[in-house]
């Protein structure tokens, strides 16, 4: 009985971790006004743009 009840802790604990962080991520995303602007003015696609164009290399985005 003991055992059934630890894992259904350990379940639900890791539930709640997993909610905890996935909101804090979401927050932290909708609060942060440099994350903020960077989503609005689509820093990937500027990526995505400048690799198709051949100005960027992809080891240049890792170095």
């Amino acid at each position: 009985m003991r055992k059934k009840g630890l894992e259904r802790y350990l379940i639900i604990s890791s539930i709640a971790s997993i909610v905890i962080i996935v909101v804090s991520f979401v927050s932290a995303t909708f609060y942060n006004p440099t994350i903020k602007q960077s989503l609005q003015y689509g820093a990937v696609s500027e990526l995505i743009e400048q690799y198709s164009l051949g100005l960027i290399d992809l080891e240049d985005l890792f170095d």
